[in-house]
């Protein structure tokens, strides 16, 4: 309904506003430019898929986000469920893999 009523007429927003978590690749008509503004300095983060930064295997950059606007609630306290001696084991293994998104490769190195 809303794409008949503004049938063309809008301007698309910097992806800054809507910085969607995506790790495997990025499909978009946004410039490296843009998605390197998005990604560094990202007005608003939306947490998609099933990594949201309040679960324990949350990514860690956004976890420390949620953390400090957390903190400023009246619900400080986060408390993870998923923190079981398995996803602890497995987080602190992927803590040491580095994701190289320069020119889109999107390539895994290990971190010395």
């Amino acid at each position: 309904m809303l794409n008949h009523i503004i049938n063309g007429d809008f301007h698309p927003l910097h992806p800054k506003w809507n910085n969607i978590v995506v790790y495997d690749a990025v499909f978009s008509n946004y410039s490296t430019e843009e998605l390197d503004t998005a990604y560094s300095k990202p007005s608003i983060i939306h947490a998609a898929g099933s990594e949201k930064p309040w679960h324990y295997m949350g990514y860690t950059k956004h976890q420390k986000i949620y953390r400090k606007y957390r903190e400023m609630t009246p619900w400080p306290k986060v408390e993870y469920k998923d923190n079981s001696m398995k996803n602890i084991i497995i987080k602190n293994i992927m803590n040491h893999i580095f994701i190289n998104e320069r020119d889109n490769r999107y390539l895994l190195y290990l971190s010395p």
